[in-house]
């Protein structure tokens, strides 16, 4: 048996004055149904087996086959604040083009916060705080 968790649909109103139906309590999930359903399991079972069959088996888990690569990858941060006098996606830009030169397999850009730099009342640099994501090289 496997248990699957089912929401039980139910309306929901953004707020009192918007709609003159039932409310519901904000921040409260719906409500779930838990089912249990028969599977079929992946162990092989004696009764239905021959012991040559549960032989082969046996023999051909424990045959020596190359590694595969890991399924999931080791990613790692860094965090870099890029400066531009015209946008805050430009100084992105600038934070990914220098981290690039010596890092690679980036694969994700996340804008932590942005600021900018004012003097005599006008803005003169945009500041955008980066994250960069990128994945762990393995020994080759």
């Amino acid at each position: 048996m496997s248990a699957v968790s089912t929401p039980v649909w139910r309306p929901r109103s953004t707020s009192a004055a918007s709609s003159p139906g039932p409310s519901t309590t904000p921040g409260a999930g719906p409500p779930r149904i838990v089912r249990m359903t028969p599977t079929i399991s992946s162990s092989v079972n004696a009764d239905f087996a021959s012991r040559r069959t549960l032989a082969i088996m046996r023999a051909y888990r424990t045959t020596d086959r190359p590694k595969e690569a890991s399924a999931v990858p080791v990613i790692n941060t860094i965090e870099l604040e890029g400066v531009s006098a015209t946008s805050w996606g430009d100084a992105a830009r600038e934070a990914l083009r220098e981290a690039a030169k010596t890092i690679r397999g980036i694969n994700r850009l996340e804008v932590v916060s942005t600021g900018t730099t004012v003097k005599d009342g006008a803005i003169t640099e945009y500041r955008t705080h980066v994250r960069l994501y990128f994945t762990v090289e393995t020994d080759r």
